[in-house]
């Protein structure tokens, strides 16, 4: 049913009518903002420099410099199901970060650095409670050439992949380059992305660098026409990860090599208020379990491939929002680089994050196949303050079975993008399977299952 209502979603919505980008950004540490709008980013081909507020060059020779300072917050809290499920639990992120930037421009080129230290106090409790203190920073120097046709930057920093985050929103040590033409309505243009990451959070021990660690590289060709009606984006990355043997006081960790390849399109046609929005991700790739003192003479590779189709329809006629939304996984289950998605109420979705607390590989069986509604409502009261309450319906069927639930969201924006956000989920699960134990013989049906979740997400700059 849902897979018919996905393909009924995007292919209807052709007759009724913002692209995927490897980009660093400073305002990604306000990036929860981003549930005002549906919860995607669509940005133009630009460096890090661009996304600097109120940094502009007089003239020729102008050293300029400012700072900002950022404060996030983030607190989710779930409860239900089966206490084996390991589903009830809370998670609470507070993080402090000043940046500080510098620019020049000479002649024919900008230079600029980026220094960001980040404070965060993190505490979360599944089984036991656990907190972290981190200590990391963004450091990004970069150059632009030819009237910024032509940039390069690099240094460690956050990266933002696509557009709703399925795929890598996270900080990781990168070389980027980006080349761009424009057009009389438009522009084109292509970026090369090289970096690693970590799967855990990377601090800024170097004995942290090598352990878990993932090299990537890729291209992506993009562009945007007709006044922004028409964007794209077309990528491939390729993700690899060595082997790493157990040593004292380390962990195993398998082999990996994986190839992602996806298109992100957005028609905008400015018309009957009306945006549709699509997507497909594909991975391929395989996981290498070989051990030292293994005696199997089989293969010890295993190849996986997924593919992730997403499809929404936006209609917003004045301060009202409708959404129509359609998510669709195949089989073998999808597994991203390093992301969160915002897509149908992200973080606060109860059926979209049912594994969040699980240790998860590439080779699960899991799939997902969701589709659901939103409808909201905006004002703005006293000029820049602006308020938002909305309601999600959404369906899903996985491995966990068929589940509904809904969301209501509230949230207050002002003119410098702080923000508040707050929703609560109810959910209901019916695990569609029989259960048992190893004395009864006799398996029953498993009872249907509920869970709430709260979520409440800010940031501040200033």
């Amino acid at each position: 049913m849902y897979k018919y209502l996905i393909l009924f979603t995007i292919f209807t919505s052709i007759f009724f009518s913002q692209s995927l980008i490897s980009e660093s950004y400073s305002s990604h540490r306000l990036d929860d903002g981003l549930y005002w709008n549906g919860g995607s980013r669509s940005e133009k081909l630009e460096s890090r420099f661009h996304s600097i507020p109120n940094l502009e060059f007089e003239n020729e020779g102008s050293l300029l410099y400012g700072w900002d300072f950022y404060l996030p917050f983030r607190h989710r809290t779930q409860k239900g199901g089966l206490e084996e499920d390991l589903e009830t639990g809370y998670l609470s992120q507070i993080q402090f970060t000043p940046e500080l930037y510098l620019g020049y421009l000479g002649k024919e080129f900008k230079t600029y650095l980026i220094i960001a230290p980040l404070v965060s106090y993190r505490e979360d409790r599944i089984l036991e409670r656990d907190i972290d203190r981190i200590l990391d920073t963004e450091l990004i120097i970069g150059l632009q050439l030819f009237q910024d046709k032509i940039y390069i930057q690099g240094g460690r920093g956050f990266q933002r992949i696509d557009r709703y985050g399925f795929l890598m929103n996270s900080f990781m040590n990168f070389i980027e380059v980006g080349i761009k033409f424009n057009l009389k309505k438009g522009w084109i243009g292509i970026e090369a992305l090289g970096g690693n990451w970590n799967d855990t959070y990377q601090s800024l021990s170097p004995s942290h660098w090598n352990a878990d660690r993932y090299n990537t590289h890729g291209i992506s060709l993009k562009g945007s026409v007709f006044e922004d009606t028409f964007k794209w984006n077309l990528f491939t990355h390729r993700i690899m990860k060595r082997p790493q043997f157990p040593q004292r006081n380390s962990s195993f960790f398998f082999g990996e090599d994986f190839v992602y390849n996806g298109l992100e399109v957005t028609i905008d046609p400015k018309i009957l208020y009306t945006k549709l929005e699509l997507g497909g991700i594909s991975m391929n790739g395989n996981l290498d379990t070989y051990l030292p003192s293994s005696f199997t003479i089989n293969d010890t590779k295993k190849y996986q491939n997924s593919i992730l189709y997403y499809g929404k329809i936006t209609l917003e006629p004045q301060f009202l929002t409708f959404e129509l939304n359609g998510l669709y996984e195949t089989k073998s289950g999808w597994q991203p680089m390093k992301q969160e998605s915002r897509f149908m109420g992200g973080q606060g979705s109860i059926l979209l994050n049912l594994s969040t607390y699980r240790n998860t590989d590439r080779y699960s069986d899991e799939r997902l196949e969701s589709a659901g509604i939103y409808l909201g409502r905006d004002w703005s009261i006293f000029g820049d303050q602006k308020f938002k309450l909305g309601i999600f319906y959404n369906q899903a069927f996985s491995y966990f079975g068929k589940g509904n639930e809904a969301i209501l969201q509230m949230g207050w924006m002002d003119s410098r993008s702080n923000f508040v956000f707050i929703s609560s989920a109810y959910a209901v699960i019916d695990p569609q399977r029989l259960g048992g134990n190893f004395i009864e013989e006799l398996r029953t049906e498993l009872p249907n299952r509920d869970y709430l979740r709260f979520f409440i997400t800010a940031g501040l700059r200033f």
